[in-house]
Formats: structure tokens, sequence, C-alpha cells
């Protein structure tokens, strides 16, 4: 019997003004909802934005959409965009759909 799916993405303002978005867990179609969700924290007057994708074991294309949802977003507040924690498996996949990470 397969564990049921479970993908979370934490959504944190920092006392330093900054949005931490945490995902934990494999992103691919079914963690759409959550990482969409998970994004509406993004707010004018925040000092930045840090996607941290260290507790990602995988990502598929779904994560694409995701980030070019999100760089959308923070330049259209001003908000700077900090992403860490890739692993191989996701440069990998940038690389192969040729997408240039954001660089806000």
């Amino acid at each position: 019997m397969d564990a049921p799916y479970s993908f979370t993405c934490t959504a944190e303002v920092g006392d330093d003004g900054i949005l931490a978005l945490r995902p934990r867990g494999d992103i691919d179609i079914a963690a759409r909802s959550v990482l969409t969700h998970a994004q509406l924290a993004l707010r004018p007057g925040l000092r930045g934005v840090h996607l941290d994708f260290d507790a990602v074991p995988f990502m598929d294309t779904t994560v694409l959409r995701f980030l070019s949802s999100l760089h959308a977003r923070c330049s259209a507040f001003a908000v700077p965009l900090r992403i860490t924690g890739l692993r191989p498996q996701h440069h990998r996949l940038l690389t192969l759909a040729e997408y240039r990470l954001p660089t806000t």
C-alpha cells in the first residue's frame, strides 16, 4: 500500500521582513495547489523572498510554472527573490527545460 502523498510549503515572514518559503517533499502536479497557496503570502512591503529547495528531493516541470509565477509576483511588488538549496536533479531539470532562474 502506498503512503499518502504529503507535500507542504511553509510561508513565514521573519522579523527581518523576509518571506521564507520552504517546500518539503516532491514537487509534481499534486503539489501545485499548495505552492499556489504559499505564494499568496507574498505582499508589497516585504524586504525579500527566500525560496529554499533543500527539503525537495525531486521536482518535475510543475516547478517551472511556480517559479515563473513567483518571479512575476516578486517583480510586481519590487521584492527581491533568492533561491537556495537546489540539488543536482533540480539543476538538470532547469537545464533541460532551458529555464533561467530569476535574478531579482
